[in-house]
Formats: structure tokens, sequence, C-alpha cells
């Protein structure tokens, strides 16, 4: 099952790239996608080997291929997007992780709740998962629980990969800041202080939706706040192995943030670390 999902995603990148050649916007988020599939895949693999013990090898079949292609969807996204660009009209939302269902279902080779369910869900509130008709449907207890355990696999991997990718991006900063329905962020903007709204989210614990991440500094916050999201210990233990809660203050101290700021920051996210290991121990 995950050669031939590796031969999907090759081929519906390949796809993609064609259709939108090599205009920069679109040919620019192709090519990260497929990386970051890969890197989503490698972290997943990771995860497992520590968390997913006395398992069979089709359950491990079937969670790493939900984990790969949990962002097959951004291809059709691209590729739609693209057609409304050239069309002259942007501001048309796309869900990748419904697009990515909505392929994989009428695929009978990966039409499995335990591939297409975390897809559908991953980048959604996990309100919208345990509401979701066809997740509630499941009569098994033991497939409804293993497609819960894939979910948080698919989630954990995923926002893993993108923090780490976000503190090593400067470079790419105003890509990652572009949104293709306005212009580009001006530098000052890029340089504005924490938002109210971004920061007293992050104080509460909660995910923070990318609508109110309007500078740099709130891009940060947004990424380490996804840490109020994680399930697994493995993943908080590569948070750790990777010093990625040093890089994000680095990031933000780069950015001007206040030495108390950051303090309160850190002091945080250090605190909630300790109370996710105490709770996930065992």
């Amino acid at each position: 099952m995950l050669e031939a999902a590796k031969r999907l995603l090759k081929e519906r990148y390949n796809e993609c790239r064609r259709k939108v050649g090599d205009k920069g916007y679109f040919a620019h988020f192709a090519d990260e996608k497929l990386h970051h599939s890969m890197q989503v895949f490698g972290l997943g693999k990771y995860i497992y080997k520590h968390e997913f013990l006395n398992k069979t090898a089709e359950f491990k079949g079937i969670a790493l291929t939900s984990v790969l292609l949990h962002d097959i969807g951004r291809f059709k996204e691209f590729e739609e997007l693209f057609k409304r660009s050239e069309g002259g009209g942007h501001n048309v939302k796309y869900d990748h992780s419904q697009l990515g269902y909505e392929m994989l279902k009428d695929m009978p080779e990966f039409n499995d709740v335990r591939i297409i369910l975390p897809i559908k869900h991953h980048g959604h509130l996990l309100e919208d998962f345990y509401s979701d008709e066809e997740y509630k449907s499941i009569e098994d207890d033991a497939l409804k629980n293993e497609v819960e355990e894939i979910l948080f696999l698919v989630r954990d991997a995923d926002k893993m990969a993108n923090m780490y990718f976000f503190v090593d991006a400067k470079d790419i900063l105003d890509t990652m800041l572009y949104k293709i329905d306005v212009a580009p962020l001006s530098d000052e903007m890029k340089k504005a202080p924490i938002s109210e709204k971004v920061f007293s989210g992050f104080m509460a614990e909660t995910v923070i939706n990318n609508r109110y991440a309007v500078s740099a500094p709130d891009q940060a916050m947004r990424f380490l706040a996804w840490l109020f999201d994680i399930n697994y210990r493995t993943s908080y233990d590569y948070f750790e192995k990777h010093k990625l809660l040093k890089k994000y203050i680095a990031f933000l101290r780069y950015y001007q943030i206040g030495e108390n700021d950051s303090f309160i920051i850190e002091k945080k996210i250090k605190e909630y670390i300790t109370k996710r290991y105490e709770q996930l121990k065992g």
C-alpha cells in the first residue's frame, strides 16, 4: 500500500506542476508540498516507532499511508487557485483536507476510514472530527480507536514538521506570509508587535486561527501554539531534542519582541510541556 501511495503522491505532484507551469507562487508551493509530505512521512515513522508498539504490519501500512497522503488535496487546491488567478479571481477558499478525502474515497485501494478520516480532519478542530457522522457511525470500538490514533499521528507529524520548518525559514518569510488574494505584508506589519488576540489566545493554551496572525511574530506564535494540540510524548521529545523553543524565542527576539514577553512565552511553554509529560506518563 505504501508503494502505491508514493506513486500516487508523485503522480499528483507531476500533474499539478504540468498544469501550473513555472508560475512563482503555485510552482513554489507545489514543490514545497511534495517536500513537506516526505518530511511529515519521516516524522510519522519516527513517532510511530516509539508510540505504536505491538501493532500489525497492516495497521502500520495504513497509518503511514494516511501520514504520507495527508496533503494530497493540496495539488488540486493549487490547480483550482491557478485557474482562478488566470481568470482574475482569487477570493475563493478550498479545503485541501476535504479535497484529499474526496479523492481517496473514490479510490478502492485507499478507501479505508483509517486513511481517509485522518486526512479529512488533520487540519480541522478536533470537535469537527468527533462530530463527523461517518466517524460516529463506526460501530466497532476497536476500529474507531484506530481512526483516532492515526488522526493524532498525522496531526502531530504535520505540526512538528511545520514547526521545524518555520524557524528555519526566515529567508522565505515573504512567501510564507503571502496571501494570494491580498498584497504582501509591509515591512512595518512584518515587524509589528504580537497582537493582543494572538497573545491572549496563546496564554489561554488555545490553537490560534491564521486569520488573526497579521505579522511575523504573530505567525511564530501561531506555530508555537500548536504545542497545545499535540497528542504523543514522542512529539514533545522531538520538540525538545531539536531545541525548537530556543529557536522560536530567538526568532521573536529578532523581530524585537521584548525580553519580558519572551520570558512569559518561554515560561508558558516549559510549564505546559512539563504538564503534558505528566499526563502522558506510561
